[in-house]
């Protein structure tokens, strides 16, 4: 049974392109004010415009509306991963070859979780809705929002993508009529956050919201992820989720006469408008190309633009973006920004002011106003001598500085970077050569962060001799302060000659499958609730239920998003207030498992939701996410 809050894909219906190639200028003159010796005189500058030989590009008019023509000479794009969240894609369509994005560490269609990030053969992209592999397109809708951002450009074929050498994660969310629900978008984001997408699409939405979608969104925005979102097309004063949350953009359509789409959805949650009528895309067929109108399209160029300011400038924060984007726009309709937001986006503008924000960041020279908050880390690896991983630790900015973390600096002078701890700088024996120094693992990612705001720091290590390993790093701002000890560490064992016996069990044998779950649910204050999941060991490690004399291996179900934190759920009856339960007993490959596990509705009225995942005890978490959400009335 499909969950209950629905979705519907913001379009209006396709028609058939009818399109013929016609010629356009190269350039065009503008003048600007130049000043010359305090007097302001017109001084001619040529903006060039950068046209690709694609026989549709003529046609693209909104391009040259947005002024992308223009920024193309300020940058083409680059290879970082847009995720569009949609209807899926059409793999085989001439313009979006070599367009998607790809799960190196995945193993196409040989039916496991290479990676262990709880999804089955995601090489391309997953479905959602299906819980499969499958994100062929049968809609149309995904595939022309994922070519208008990054169509192959300048190949003589088809159409121009916005971003040249972008790449398209499709997480297909929506069914192949165009609706969907919360708890599959909610996914879907939490996905492409943890895979490495820079910004998000979603042509979508609900006049109604989600605890679940909200939390979503926030996990994203706080993980440096911008998300840009139609307002929809029922001709009314109310903006769908997600684009009515504020930190996301919200994007209305407008029509080749600057005026309001008949169709756009408005309102005071409007950031900005784009053209959405008569935008060329690419169809379902190889070679297919279609006419499309609807907010949607116009929240796909917004995403394209998006996606060039991350190319000029990669440093560039979620809440940094949005501004440059608003405050850069061309103004429409004065007084009327219910219906225009900031105004029509301006390519551009945008991205000449792009690279001058991290500039514009300055480190402070004052210890106390660094402190930070872990949030998360990779799991503690097994590795055999010779063998190389990549751990990384999510954390948050807590204190009042920013965090500028850039590989070249003109100083050192409080750049933030990980660095080995336990004693503080000393030389670590899981060195990897991609390390800054012996001691320096680290810078972090994004390059600016802001307080309140999540950094990442991404790095590999080297087994070179056998034996367990207990590692510790803490953050430096260079020159100025370590920042407070969190007791960040990774315990790493090392097989081989005279080394450990090797009989820990590979965290890549550990693999699962959510096959039902009793959420959401409905309860009165106080009220006892049972909360029920069935699992399914689609790995090759038989879960333990129980070791004598050791807790190594055997399989509980622990709080998620972050791992190991005190649930809202919490009786003193479970293990410990991160551990709901173990099985009780082992299960081998390919059976599965119904938990179960009775607790108390909180005594205040409101939704609650919480996060689990399997953990095999001090060798890996493993399976999807899964939530229970409790509406306490």
């Amino acid at each position: 049974m499909r969950k209950m809050l629905v979705l519907v894909a913001i379009l209006l219906p396709f028609t058939c392109a009818g399109i013929s190639p016609t010629l356009a200028s190269s350039e065009s003159d503008v003048y600007i004010a130049g000043q010359i010796l305090g007097q302001i005189q017109p001084t001619p500058v040529r903006i060039q415009t950068v046209n690709p030989n694609d026989p549709y590009f003529p046609q693209q008019v909104s391009l040259r509306t947005l002024k992308i023509d223009q920024a193309w000479s300020l940058a083409t794009g680059s290879p970082s991963t847009v995720a569009v969240i949609d209807t899926g894609i059409n793999r085989n369509h001439q313009d979006l070859t070599n367009r998607l994005w790809v799960n190196s560490d995945e193993i196409p269609d040989n039916g496991m979780d290479d990676d262990h990030n709880g999804y089955v053969d995601d090489y391309l992209g997953y479905n959602f809705y299906n819980r499969n592999s499958d994100i062929n397109d049968g809609h149309g809708h995904g595939t022309g929002i994922a070519s208008i951002i990054a169509a192959n450009t300048n190949n003589q074929l088809g159409l121009a993508g916005i971003n040249w050498s972008a790449r398209i994660m499709a997480l297909k969310a929506l069914d192949n009529l165009g609706g969907g629900d919360f708890w599959d978008v909610a996914e879907a984001i939490r996905y492409a956050v943890d895979n490495g997408a820079s910004v998000i699409n979603m042509s979508f939405g609900s006049n109604s919201d989600a605890a679940v979608l909200s939390e979503a969104v926030t996990y994203a925005i706080s993980h440096g992820v911008s998300i840009v979102a139609a307002v929809g097309n029922n001709s009314s004063g109310e903006i769908f989720y997600p684009a009515r949350y504020p930190q996301v953009i919200a994007v209305g359509s407008i029509n080749a006469q600057n005026q309001l789409s008949a169709f756009s959805n408005y309102g005071s949650n409007m950031d900005i408008v784009a053209p959405g009528e008569n935008i060329v895309m690419a169809g379902l067929g190889s070679q297919d190309y279609v006419d499309g109108a609807g907010s949607s399209f116009a929240s796909a160029q917004v995403t394209g633009i998006v996606s060039l300011l991350l190319a000029k400038n990669p440093a560039l924060s979620p809440s940094q973006i949005q501004h440059l984007m608003t405050t850069t726009a061309f103004p429409l309709g004065s007084g009327q920004s219910i219906f225009f937001g900031s105004g029509r986006a301006d390519a551009w503008a945008a991205l000449g002011q792009a690279g001058t924000q991290v500039a514009s960041a300055t480190v402070s020279s004052n210890p106390a106003d660094y402190r930070m908050q872990w949030l998360g880390q990779s799991a503690y690896p097994t590795l055999a001598v010779g063998e190389q991983t990549t751990l990384w630790v999510e954390l948050k900015n807590a204190g009042a500085a920013t965090w500028v973390s850039q590989v070249q600096s003109a100083t050192d002078m409080g750049q933030v970077r990980l660095g080995t701890d336990r004693p503080k700088d000393r030389a670590s024996s899981l060195y990897h050569t991609s390390w800054l120094s012996s001691n320096r693992a680290a810078t972090m990612s994004p390059a600016v962060v802001q307080p309140g705001e999540t950094g990442r720091f991404t790095f590999t290590i080297s087994a070179s001799q056998p034996g367990n390993f207990r590692e510790y790093f803490s953050v430096v701002a260079e020159g100025v302060t370590w920042l407070n000890d969190l007791g960040i560490y990774w315990d790493v064992t090392v097989t081989g000659t005279g080394g450990a016996s090797g009989t820990v069990v590979s965290p890549v044998a550990y693999q699962a499958n959510v096959e039902q779950i009793n959420s959401p649910l409905v309860a009165s204050p106080g009220e006892k609730v049972l909360l029920s999941v069935t699992l399914k060991n689609t790995g090759t490690a038989t879960w333990l239920g129980s070791q004598s004399g050791s807790n190594t291996g055997v399989v509980k179900l622990g709080t998620a998003l972050p791992h190991d934190r005190k649930s809202i759920f919490y009786l003193p009856t479970w293990l410990s207030p991160n551990r709901v339960l173990t099985g009780g007993f082992n299960v081998p490959p390919g059976s599965s498992i119904t938990l179960a596990v009775e607790v108390f509705a909180p005594s205040q009225t409101g939704v609650y939701t919480e996060t689990f995942q399997l953990v095999s005890e001090y060798i890996t978490w493993f399976g999807p996410t899964f939530s229970w959400t409790i509406n306490v009335i």
